[in-house]
């Protein structure tokens, strides 16, 4: 398990820390809105969509690692997650419009993979997977979730 670490920057100044049960809320509903707010979805599927998303989500955490950024002396003040693993493999990473542009995700993802040297595997495709395919240097593999989540629609 990770240790919290203070990550500073000139925009803001985070902790990192695994997730605790008070995030679980954020973490489902953050993600299950954006995956289903996705424009490729006919909103006719949603319904479907939102329950067998919430199953993989369930499956995720509990196999997966999370890690939160935080503000230091406010533990429930949340300004970002990354869902990851296991190996190079991410499932999702968050973090909240208004911090958006302070590098939360890039430090999530660092504090995640260690580096962008080699590749790291994406399970959903997103805004931000697009955005920062070439950067982050991911590659899609939803492959991985059959792997990981095995029985997850069964």
């Amino acid at each position: 398990m990770q240790v919290a670490v203070a990550v500073d920057s000139p925009e803001l100044v985070i902790v990192l820390r695994p997730m605790q049960d008070e995030d679980t809320d954020l973490i489902y509903s953050s993600w299950i809105r954006a995956f289903c707010a996705n424009k490729s979805v006919h909103p006719s599927e949603r319904s479907w969509l939102f329950a067998a998303q919430r199953a993989l989500v369930d499956k995720l955490l509990q196999r997966a690692d999370v890690i939160v950024a935080c503000q230091p002396d406010i533990d429930d003040q949340v300004y970002g997650y990354i869902v990851h693993g296991p190996g190079r493999v991410l499932h999702w990473v968050y973090v909240k419009d208004i911090f958006r542009r302070a590098h939360v995700g890039t430090r999530l993802m660092l504090s995640a993979f260690g580096d962008f040297n080699e590749h790291i595997h994406y399970t959903h495709r997103t805004a931000s997977t697009t955005h920062y395919r070439k950067r982050w240097n991911l590659y899609s593999n939803t492959r991985a979730l059959e792997t990981i989540c095995r029985g997850v629609t069964s």
